[in-house]
């Protein structure tokens, strides 16, 4: 929703009803009403009107028109069009939504620094499970926020409609953890990988593994062990 004034800033002709709207090209008749949407043009008029008088009175032009008053008033009317921008932008209804975003953007380094902490750990894990080579990987962090259900949709075809509900009814009961978690109660036994935990895997993680629709369980296995080993 855009900016608008409060109240109405009359024009420097409201004030001084002997001057004509228009003077010496100079516009005396812009009236404000409360509602317009603000315009930091209006502000620039205002104070070109204000020194375009005062050039005025100091050269002597038209002394009985444009006279100290009607500079003055140039001068307040131009105030008085800042202040009123000034307390619109800087309200307590502004200040709280540049301090929402604020806070928004805070939580995203805090979400990009979290990641990076799981990297680093995972770097190492997944140094420690290509050279120790064994047949239990340690799992890695977790890097990337919130569950993976678009991905486990993508690639559970491989199970049927019955153990897919299942598979929804444990995604509901066990959300994710934060950043930095492990998923609880799986292990990197290649070996006995299901399809079910290989699902559950890519669930916790958000990330497919490179896994897609047309592979079966062996590739599968490759993907979750590449996934573990980091290649």
């Amino acid at each position: 929703m855009a900016a608008i004034y409060p109240s109405e800033i009359q024009s420097i002709q409201d004030k001084h009803p002997h001057l004509p709207p228009i003077f010496q090209n100079v516009n005396l008749g812009h009236h404000i009403q409360a509602g317009d949407a603000l315009d930091a043009n209006h502000l620039y008029e205002a104070r070109a009107v204000a020194d375009t008088l005062r050039g005025f009175q100091k050269l002597n032009i038209a002394p009985g028109v444009i006279t100290e008053d009607v500079v003055h008033t140039s001068d307040l009317r131009a105030t008085a069009i800042e202040n009123a921008a000034a307390a619109v932008v800087f309200s307590p209804a502004n200040l709280q939504q540049q301090l929402a975003m604020m806070q928004q953007q805070l939580a995203a380094l805090a979400i990009d620094c979290a990641a990076g902490r799981a990297e680093t750990v995972n770097a190492q894990i997944r140094t420690r499970n290509r050279l120790v080579a064994p047949d239990v990987l340690d799992m890695v962090q977790k890097s990337v926020p919130g569950p993976g259900l678009d991905l486990v949709q993508a690639v559970w075809n491989v199970i049927d409609p019955a153990a897919q509900g299942q598979l929804l009814q444990y995604f509901n009961n066990h959300p994710v953890g934060p950043i930095g978690s492990r998923p609880p109660g799986v292990a990197g036994n290649i070996d006995t990988l299901t399809h079910q935990t290989i699902l559950k895997i890519i669930f916790y993680y958000n990330e497919n593994l490179g896994i897609a629709a047309g592979d079966g369980l062996p590739e599968r296995k490759v993907a979750v062990r590449r996934f573990l080993n980091g290649l």
